[in-house]
């Protein structure tokens, strides 16, 4: 499983699905990758985030993706599908991004500083996530809000 954290764009997994983008972050405790991938069941596009854990193993989810503005998202009073939701953690990291990541703005290939808020809430977690170039802060990037979806059938 430990190859979930190094896979790269035309890469195909188990049960067709491929990654069109991958997105690698470090931050000063942790290591994750995101990967865009279309081809699965029902051709749907979805992001599947591996985490590595202190403990050597890997948890894996899949989430929806799309700008905090067309989700209707406050950052300054946060909640999804009229849920409130609370903020479990936030920081910053370095990203190494490759490929395609279907027109999200502020995401694209190379390198950059990233800036995460996580949040969970019932039945519910979810984050927003800003890109920006190396070198510079990230927060006046677009908003890219995840929120956990069901594996893919």
């Amino acid at each position: 499983m430990a190859a979930l954290l190094h896979l790269l764009p035309g890469d195909t997994l188990p049960g067709g699905p491929t990654v069109l983008g991958a997105v690698q972050v470090r931050s000063a405790t942790q290591r994750w990758a995101e990967y865009l991938l279309t081809g699965g069941p029902g051709g749907a596009t979805l992001w599947l985030a591996v985490e590595a854990l202190p403990d050597g193993t890997e948890r894996s989810s899949y989430w929806h993706r799309t700008t905090a503005e067309a989700a209707g998202f406050d950052p300054d009073r946060p909640a999804l599908e009229g849920r409130a939701l609370t903020v479990v953690e936030r920081g910053h990291g370095e990203y190494r991004a490759a490929g395609e990541f279907g027109g999200l703005p502020g995401l694209r290939a190379g390198t950059g500083r990233l800036h995460y808020v996580d949040y969970t809430g019932p039945g519910l977690r979810a984050s927003l996530e800003h890109f920006g170039p190396a070198g510079l802060d990230a927060p006046g990037s677009p908003g890219l809000l995840g929120v956990e979806a069901r594996p893919p059938a």
